[in-house]
């Protein structure tokens, strides 16, 4: 990946295309090299469709120390195909999370590769790991941290893109349970846009058999390059005449990819909502908490819409960005994102 040209395809893209590859690569290869994640042996964990996961693992990292009266804990869950590893960099004394403050917990979501996955399951491997959602993500980490940590309160949540998600999810599914909740680049209710979006997605990975299924990430990576960023941060940092390249370099890093572990989060990320729009009143009623919701207003992976309509009925401030880096602003803009965050959670 070191190997691209920055004059090809622009600083921005530069930096998201390793940014991607690493994302990518940490969910398929050990973890020489990086930090050593954890893992938390937590049993077997019935979900909400009555199937079991057995034997669930649960992947993570700590950073900072945390307080004799347990209140400085932050949970930041992972992002799609991501891991606790791709996070990092988002944690640290002047970065989003300050771990000489708080008590930062990454924790990785189901189907990531190191929690629980259709590729890591001795008894459950690959098409035989039961379908999860994004709630029995966050029923697992909330397990995981009564039971395993024994932290029974947060300061804060905060997650980007799926992580958002799982943070929309814990302030329906346990309100109580922190002070503060930071959704960056998720959505509380998918819009028909993003259901046909993720249908497509879902639709080409349910081809994979397990086996060779290279053509089947070029192509779930290259859907994804499309919506994560506009058409004119595409025109912009990719000259036709490097397109070529461009493509070569999407398809090396989609080696990485394990097509199963994507389809099973993808397909919890399809099923995702909170509510029915109807009871989104009632979600922002139950939450006493401080909320702070974060959108890119060119993000066409995740719509804003829907986190717009509940930052108002909580009454929450509503952080806007506006980049053609569209979904991936959470990339280009993180300097921005994560001063905004930072003063948040002061």
């Amino acid at each position: 990946m070191q190997s691209i040209n920055k004059l090809f395809l622009g600083e921005y893209l530069y930096r998201i295309l390793v940014s991607l590859f690493f994302l990518s690569l940490f969910s398929s290869f050990s973890m020489s090299g990086f930090a050593q994640v954890k893992i938390a042996e937590i049993g077997d964990f019935q979900l909400e469709n009555n199937e079991v996961i057995k034997d669930c693992k649960v992947g993570y990292l700590t950073f900072g120390k945390l307080n004799p009266d347990k209140s400085n804990a932050i949970l930041l869950p992972t992002w799609y195909a991501g891991n606790s590893n791709s996070l990092i960099e988002y944690v640290g004394e002047k970065q989003m999370l300050d771990s000489t403050k708080y008590f930062v917990i990454i924790v990785d979501a189901l189907g990531d590769g190191f929690s629980s996955s259709p590729s890591n399951s001795k008894e459950q491997a690959g098409s035989d790991f039961p379908v999860f959602s994004i709630r029995d993500m966050v029923n697992v980490q909330h397990h995981f941290l009564t039971e395993f940590m024994k932290i029974n309160h947060l300061y804060a949540v905060t997650g980007i893109s799926m992580g958002g998600m799982q943070t929309y999810q814990w302030m329906a599914s346990y309100p109580d349970f922190m002070d503060k909740l930071a959704p960056i680049f998720g959505s509380p209710i998918l819009s028909s846009y993003d259901k046909l979006t993720y249908g497509i997605f879902n639709k080409m990975m349910s081809l994979c058999d397990g086996e060779d299924c290279g053509d089947i990430a070029e192509a779930t990576l290259m859907l994804e390059y499309l919506l994560g960023q506009t058409p004119e941060f595409r025109v912009k940092n990719t000259a036709s005449e490097f397109y070529t390249t461009f493509l070569n370099e999407v398809c090396k890093e989609a080696e990485a990819y394990k097509v199963l572990d994507l389809y099973s989060q993808m397909t919890a990320i399809s099923n995702h909502g909170i509510c029915t729009e109807s009871n989104l009143q009632n979600v922002a009623d139950n939450f006493k908490g401080e909320v702070l919701v974060s959108i890119a207003n060119q993000d066409h992976l995740v719509l804003p819409n829907s986190s717009k309509v509940l930052a108002q009925k909580l009454n929450a401030e509503l952080f806007e960005i506006d980049s053609d880096c569209g979904h991936y602003s959470f990339w280009c803009e993180k300097d921005l994102l994560s001063e905004r965050v930072r003063r948040f959670l002061e």
